[in-house]
């Protein structure tokens, strides 16, 4: 159904240049508002429940982004009570099954968690009322919204889809990696996990795989236990649990069409529903691990009233590379060809290896020693495990001139970082990314704070 509704949604161009105009119900707010769109893997996106004081996935980087950006980053207005201190319960929940409580899943609706950003009243028309759904706290201009995609009954593992996944993945591997390259990488990834050094700090809180998804007890989970001298593990959130996560994500995805093209779907929405609003001027994408992937693939598809009001996109700790390399899943990047590149300065220190001259809005950030991540701007044939220094031809993915058909290297950003030495605790430290409030955080707040400068006077309410 909600797929029809995207289909027959109709935008109104009202100029024949790049900057295009949605039909609105209000006006906008001051022109330097941003929304900070979150996306996470399937297994990870936990939504809140503040009446048993468990946290949502996205609150942690929150309350960090509130160390960097002080009062220019808004709290929930809705989530205002119980009394709590700026930067706790901040993040702006949007959930695609509504009521999550609910015990039938089929009673459940979509709808109604995308009214939390706008509602509409014909599925046809433009126009949406952001009445009593207000996204900025009336001193903020960052609004922080964390998209819950997809119901616990959906997260689990599925044998039969990671056969299919690891079948697919069997037949291309070679462009990706050699057999013997790949068994000396894992060699590599098991040391790293087992001997992590000490990293002083209070625990880990922003890659921690949902509580309310059921997982197998596999080989994985047995060969932890050997390590720990037979006994558990001691915690279920340790690095195998987590990469256990990112397999079930991704072969999910893959294999499951209906669950590929709902989840599309409710983003592709979500984002519809914040250009629409008008009190949102410019929007970055914040993705991580296979959120990623869903990202791109929705970003790709986007009309571009709605991908003219993306800014950045951030890809962190991100398989895509695996997926157009392994998988074939292709490598034009469709509308993201439209993303200008970033014309903002900046006051983070991005220890670039060589001086830019444009800066892509394309920010993918890797660490070495994180199985799931790769460097995505080296052109094929570039492999896992080749020479980055100097800089490879950029070209893994493309644009595409819809006249002619000839493809150019779309631009993107590589930035190497070190989570393994700035994560504290437990968990896969090299893939968790928002974490690292040393490296990670200030660059997606430099971001922020350039869109949004504290100069300039404060917004209000949606």
């Amino acid at each position: 159904m909600l797929r029809k509704e995207l289909r027959d949604l109709q935008f109104v161009r009202v100029a024949p240049t790049r900057e295009r105009t949605l039909t609105m119900v209000d006006t906008p707010n001051p022109s330097d508002t941003v929304c900070l769109v979150t996306i996470h893997g399937i297994g990870f996106q936990q939504a809140p429940d503040d009446a048993k004081g468990n946290a949502g996935y996205a609150d942690a980087l929150h309350e960090a982004l509130r160390s960097e950006l002080g009062d220019l980053l808004s709290d929930d207005p809705n989530r205002s009570t119980p009394a709590h201190v700026p930067g706790q319960r901040g993040v702006i929940y949007v959930q695609s099954s509504w009521p999550p409580d609910e015990a039938e899943p089929a009673q459940r609706s979509v709808e109604k968690g995308l009214e939390r950003l706008a509602s509409r009243a014909d599925p046809r028309s433009a126009a949406v009322d952001t009445t009593g759904k207000p996204l900025f706290d009336g001193s903020g201009r960052i609004a922080h919204v964390a998209l819950v995609y997809t119901p616990a009954e959906e997260a689990g593992p599925d044998p039969v889809a990671i056969l299919e996944t690891a079948t697919l993945g069997l037949f291309s591997i070679e462009h990706y990696s050699s057999l013997l390259n790949e068994v000396k990488l894992l060699g590599t990834d098991v040391k790293t996990i087992l001997h992590e050094p000490h990293v002083y700090g209070p625990p880990a809180a922003g890659n921690v795989p949902r509580s309310d998804a059921v997982h197998r007890d596999g080989i994985a989970r047995r060969v932890l236990e050997h390590v720990h001298g037979g006994s558990p593990p001691p915690a279920p959130t340790g690095p195998f649990e987590v990469l256990r996560t990112v397999e079930d994500d991704v072969a999910g995805y893959v294999a499951r069409n209906f669950l590929r093209e709902r989840v599309q779907d409710f983003v592709r929405e979500a984002l519809i529903r914040l250009c629409q609003r008008g009190d949102v001027m410019r929007i970055v994408i914040n993705s991580h691990s296979q959120g990623t992937v869903l990202a791109f693939d929705t970003l790709r598809t986007l009309p571009y009233e709605v991908i003219d009001k993306v800014a950045a996109f951030f890809t962190l700790g991100s398989p895509l590379r695996k997926y157009a390399e392994v998988l074939s899943w292709g490598r034009d990047v469709g509308r993201l060809s439209a993303l200008p590149p970033w014309a903002y300065g900046e006051r983070f220190d991005w220890v670039r290896a060589q001086p830019v001259t444009s800066i892509p809005a394309w920010t993918n950030l890797w660490d070495q020693r994180d199985p799931v991540a790769d460097p995505l701007a080296p052109a094929p044939p570039w492999r896992r495990g080749m020479w980055l220094d100097p800089v490879p031809p950029a070209g893994l993915f493309v644009d595409v001139d819809l006249q002619t058909g000839i493809e150019s290297p779309h631009p993107l950003e590589d930035i190497l970082v070190d989570n393994v030495n700035h994560v504290s605790g437990g968990g896969l430290r090299a893939h968790d990314y928002w974490d690292n409030t040393a490296e990670v955080v200030p660059r997606i707040a430099d971001r922020l704070r350039q869109l949004a400068p504290p100069s300039r006077p404060q917004g209000g309410n949606g």
